[in-house]
């Protein structure tokens, strides 16, 4: 415990966060321009889109990995399907969900009045690319 408080537990703050480490300057501003219910409605498609990714991503690796154990021939097989399988639904189906997250952020009102779009908007700040 520290400070009276169990040290993993978040705070109600640092829980209700659009922040990004490679967060661009203009979507971190759009952000901290975003009303309530604009937060609320980004927060509850990021968390629809982390349930999705669950299923899309963490079970057919969880697996793919369990198949391992019945064989190594069954494990390589079902990696070469999994690699298939990631190529035909789950990229599409990932960039589908991240083109709505960018449409949501653009639809806020801040966003509206200065102009930004999806297209136009650039959404990621890598240090080593500037």
């Amino acid at each position: 415990m520290l400070g009276g408080t169990y040290w993993f537990v978040a705070r109600a703050s640092e829980t209700k966060s659009t922040w990004s480490p490679f967060q661009s300057p203009e979507v971190r501003e759009i952000c901290a321009h975003l009303n309530a219910d604009e937060r609320e409605q980004l927060e509850e498609n990021g968390r629809r889109h982390g349930r999705a990714l669950a299923g899309v991503i963490v079970l057919p690796i969880g697996l793919v990995s369990i198949s391992f154990l019945w064989s190594a021939r069954v494990g390589f097989v079902s990696v070469m399907l999994f690699a298939l399988y990631l190529g035909v639904v789950a990229l599409p189906r990932m960039r589908a969900m991240r083109r709505r997250s960018h449409e949501l952020i653009c639809e806020s009102e801040w966003a509206r009045q200065r102009g930004y779009t999806p297209a136009t908007l650039r959404f990621f700040a890598f240090p080593w690319s500037t």
